[in-house]
């Protein structure tokens, strides 16, 4: 079972990486736009989206590697399940369907992660 926790935790750390970088990357800004300029506040609230899950990324990973402070990776768990949470709402808003089970099986290895390590 620790090898799949290992795994759930690599696949959520690749995906929160990926969404990071197209939110700190001005070029995909635009793309996330929709060809739109966004108000500049709007891409402050992007980019600091991306550090924060930046730092998830680094939290889910390294504590429980390092063995330093591990109760930091279900703790980074549950919020990565706050945030999906939110993303999964946000997409059903506006109808952008085609996200929808990334998100859900994202959610659910979140959950198996936060409760397997706490």
């Amino acid at each position: 079972m620790e090898l799949i926790i290992w795994i759930f935790q690599t696949l959520l750390a690749l995906v929160f990486a990926g969404a990071a970088m197209k939110k700190l990357n001005p070029s995909t800004n635009n793309m996330l736009a929709g060809k739109q300029s966004l108000p500049d506040r709007k891409l402050i609230f992007l980019k600091i989206l991306g550090v924060l899950e930046l730092l998830g990324v680094i939290g889910i990973i390294v504590p429980q590697l390092i063995n330093v402070y591990p109760i930091l990776t279900p703790v980074t768990a549950v919020c990565f399940v706050l945030v999906l949470t939110g993303a999964l709402f946000d997409k059903i808003k506006s109808k952008e369907m085609k996200m929808l089970p990334l998100i859900v099986v994202c959610i659910l290895m979140s959950i198996v992660v936060a409760y397997y390590r706490f």
